[in-house]
């Protein structure tokens, strides 16, 4: 599935090659696309390094996620 992702995207890493687990659940900003064993990746800035993950791995956190465009309503207490 593609996301059409772009450089400045939020998403949020939602599995793992097995390299950094603990990374899933991470919201991240995608920095740069490029191609890494034929599959499409994205890098990002984590803390001074740059890290990857492919893009199979990734949900975009935009439009229908925000707090305006969800369906559900919050009921007052």
């Amino acid at each position: 599935m593609t996301h059409q992702f772009k450089s400045g995207d939020l998403a949020l890493i939602i599995g793992s090659m097995g390299r950094r687990p603990e990374l899933v659940g991470t919201v991240i900003v995608l920095k740069r696309r490029g191609v890494l064993m034929g599959e499409p990746f994205w890098w990002w800035m984590d803390g001074q390094m740059e890290e990857s993950t492919a893009e199979r791995h990734l949900m975009p956190l935009r439009d229908d996620f925000a707090p305006t465009g969800q369906k559900s309503k919050a009921v007052p207490a």
